[in-house]
C-alpha cells in the first residue's frame, strides 16, 4: 500500500479506538469501526478479481440474467415471487474469496469476474435484506437490475443509499421489448442525483438470451444489448480497469469516512472553542482566589521570612557582631531545629514550616509543599462545578471531580514550591549576602572596634606612665563594650527584620508573576479538552495525507 494510505488507516485506527469522555465523537467512532474494517480489507486485497453483485427487486430477472450470462440454469427463477433465499456465486475456478455459506458455482465463462445473485432487495424478510447488505459490502461493482414496472422501489433505494459515492454501477433493463427504453433517462438521472456513478446502461431480454443459449442457437436482435453486455464484461473489464474500479471504490469509501468524521468535528468546533474560553476564564478567576489564600497564609507571616533570612545570615555572618548574631540566631531557632528532627513533627509539619525549610534549603523538607488545604479545595470544587456543566453542554461526560482535585492539589503544590525553592529563596539569599558582606561587617564592627582600640590604648598608656588603673575600670569597659555590641546587634536585627519584610514583598511579586495569566489549575479537564482538540486535528489531517 502507498504510505499515504497506510498513514490514513493508522489515523483512522486510532480514532476508532477512542473511548474518552467526548460523547459527541463516540457515535462517529462507533460507526467508524466497520468502515475501517472494510477499508483495511479492500486495501489488503491485491487480486485482480472483480466481485459483481446483481441487485434488484423481486421479479425483475436477476437470476435469469445470471443464468443467461453463465449459459446454464445456476439459480432458480420465478416471475411472481422471491425465490433466491441466499446469494448464488458464479466464479472462475481457483478463486479463494470468502463466500461464507453462500451457494457457489465454479465456471469459466467470464475470467476475473465473480457474479453474485442476491436475494430480492424489496422483500419483507429481514434475513434476505441482510444477505443483500452482506454482498454489497464485499462487491466492487453493482449491476442494478430493473424493469419498466419496477426500477425505483424504495426498499432497494434504502439498501443502496449507504453506498453513495462508494460503488460504480451499471443499470440493466432486463425485460426490454421495444427498440427504445422509456425509463433510461429517468432511471439514470435519479441515480446520478443520488451521487451514484453509472458506468453503462444496457437493455436486454435475459429470458430470450437464456433460451437461446440453452438451445445452442446464434444470438438474435430480439436480445437487444445482451451481446454488448457480454462483450463489456468479458473484454472491457480488463485487469487495469478492474484495478481502477477497486481504487475508485476505496477512494470513495475513504472520502465518505473522512467526510463523516469531519462533519462531526466541524459541528463540535464552536462548542469546543466556547469550552476552551470558559475553561480559561474560570482558571484565571480561581488563580486569583488561590493567590489571595496563599498571600494570606505565607506572605503575611513576618516570622517566616525573618527565620529564613536569619538562617541565611547565620551561615554567612562575619566579624564580632556577626558572630554574636549567629550565636543568638542559633539559640533562638534551636527549638524549631530540634523538633524538625522528630519523625512525628516532620510528618505533621504545617505549610509555614515547610515553606521556611524550602526558603532555607533545609534538607529535612525537600518534598513539595503541601499547601492546598480545605479552603482551596472548596474554592476548586465550586469552580469545578461550573466547568462540569460546561463540559456537559459541550457534549462530554462530566469530569471526575476526585481526579481533578488531585491534579489541582499537585499543580498548586508544584507551582508554589517552585517559587519558594527558586526565585523567593534567591531573594532571601541575595539580601542575606548583602547584610553579611564585608562592607556591612566592617560598618557594624567599626564602633565596637574603635572603642576597644581606645580602651586598649588608654590601658597601655597608663601602664607606661606607671598609673594604676581604677578597680572598676575593666568591668566598666566591658559593660560599655557589651552595650555597644548590644546596640549594634539590635540594629542588625532590626535591619534584618526590615530586609526580611522587603524580601517578602519581592517574593510576593515573583509569585504573582509566576501565577499570572492561566495557571492550568484544571489540568485534568484541560487534558480532556486537549485530547479532543488532537482528535479534531487528526481528522482534519486526513484530508492532507
Amino acid at each position: 500500500m502507498p504510505d499515504r494510505i497506510v498513514k490514513q488507516l493508522n489515523t483512522l485506527e486510532k480514532l476508532a479506538a477512542y473511548t474518552g469522555p467526548w460523547q459527541a465523537f463516540h457515535h462517529a467512532s462507533k460507526n467508524l469501526a466497520p468502515r475501517l474494517e472494510e477499508l483495511q480489507h479492500r486495501a489488503d486485497t491485491e487480486d485482480d478479481v472483480l466481485v459483481i453483485a446483481l441487485v434488484g427487486g423481486s421479479g425483475v430477472g436477476k437470476s435469469t440474467l445470471l443464468n443467461a450470462l453463465a449459459g446454464d440454469t445456476l439459480a432458480r427463477t420465478s416471475e411472481y415471487r422471491p425465490c433466491t433465499e441466499k446469494p448464488t456465486v458464479y466464479h472462475p475456478p481457483g478463486v479463494t474469496l470468502d463466500f461464507m455459506d453462500w451457494d457457489t458455482v465454479s465456471g469459466s465463462a467470464l475470467e476475473h469476474l465473480v457474479i453474485v445473485d442476491t436475494p430480492d432487495s424489496d422483500t419483507i424478510a429481514k434475513t434476505h435484506r441482510e444477505r443483500v447488505v452482506e454482498v454489497l459490502g464485499k462487491c466492487d461493482l453493482i449491476l442494478l437490475c430493473g424493469s419498466a414496472e419496477k426500477y425505483l422501489d424504495e426498499a432497494t433505494w434504502s439498501i443502496l443509499r449507504p453506498l453513495q459515492g462508494e460503488r460504480s454501477m451499471i443499470c440493466i433493463e432486463t425485460k426490454s421489448q421495444g427498440e427504445s427504453s422509456p425509463i433510461e433517462a429517468h432511471w439514470v438521472g435519479r441515480l446520478e442525483e443520488e451521487n451514484f456513478t453509472v458506468s453503462a446502461f444496457f437493455r436486454v431480454n435475459a429470458l430470450r438470451s437464456l433460451d437461446r443459449k440453452l438451445a445452442a442457437r446464434a444470438s438474435t436482435p430480439e436480445e437487444l444489448d445482451f451481446p454488448k453486455l457480454e462483450c463489456f464484461l468479458r473484454d472491457e473489464l480488463s485487469a487495469e480497469r478492474i484495478r481502477r474500479i477497486k481504487c475508485s471504490n476505496f477512494s470513495g469509501l475513504m472520502n465518505k469516512t473522512v467526510q463523516a468524521l469531519e462533519t462531526c468535528v466541524t459541528e463540535s468546533e464552536p462548542r469546543l472553542a466556547a469550552l476552551a474560553e470558559q475553561l480559561d476564564t474560570v482558571d484565571k478567576a480561581l488563580t486569583r482566589e488561590i493567590l489571595t489564600v496563599i498571600e494570606r497564609r505565607l506572605f503575611t507571616e513576618s516570622h517566616l521570612w525573618t527565620y529564613a533570612l536569619g538562617r541565611e545570615m547565620g551561615l554567612r555572618a562575619k566579624g564580632f557582631v556577626g558572630m554574636l548574631y549567629r550565636i543568638l540566631e542559633s539559640i533562638r531557632t534551636l527549638p524549631a531545629r530540634l523538633s524538625g528532627w522528630l519523625p512525628w513533627r516532620r510528618s505533621g509539619s504545617g505549610a509555614g514550616r515547610q515553606a521556611a525549610a524550602l526558603l532555607t534549603h533545609n534538607e529535612l523538607f525537600q518534598d513539595d509543599l503541601e499547601l492546598a488545604n480545605d479552603e482551596m479545595a472548596l474554592l476548586y470544587q465550586t469552580r469545578q462545578s461550573e466547568i462540569g456543566l460546561a463540559f456537559a453542554q459541550a457534549g462530554f461526560d462530566r469530569p471526575d471531580s476526585a481526579a481533578g482535585l488531585d491534579a489541582f492539589r499537585q499543580c498548586i503544590n508544584e507551582r508554589v514550591t517552585a517559587v519558594l525553592r527558586g526565585p523567593a529563596r534567591d531573594v532571601v539569599v541575595l539580601r542575606a549576602r548583602r547584610l553579611t558582606s564585608w562592607p556591612m561587617t566592617l560598618l557594624s564592627d567599626a564602633l565596637p572596634l574603635a572603642f576597644l582600640g581606645y580602651a586598649s590604648y588608654d590601658v597601655v598608656q597608663d601602664w607606661f606612665q606607671g598609673i594604676a588603673l581604677p578597680v572598676g575600670y575593666v568591668s566598666h569597659t566591658c559593660l560599655v563594650l557589651a552595650l555597644l555590641l548590644g546596640v549594634e546587634l539590635a540594629v542588625l536585627m532590626g535591619i534584618a527584620r526590615i530586609t526580611a519584610w522587603s524580601a517578602r514583598g519581592a517574593a510576593l511579586r515573583k509569585l504573582k508573576t509566576a501565577l499570572s495569566g492561566t495557571l492550568h489549575l484544571f489540568k485534568y479537564e484541560q487534558d480532556i479538552l486537549q485530547a479532543s482538540l488532537e482528535i479534531r486535528d487528526s481528522v482534519k489531517s486526513l484530508k492532507t495525507l
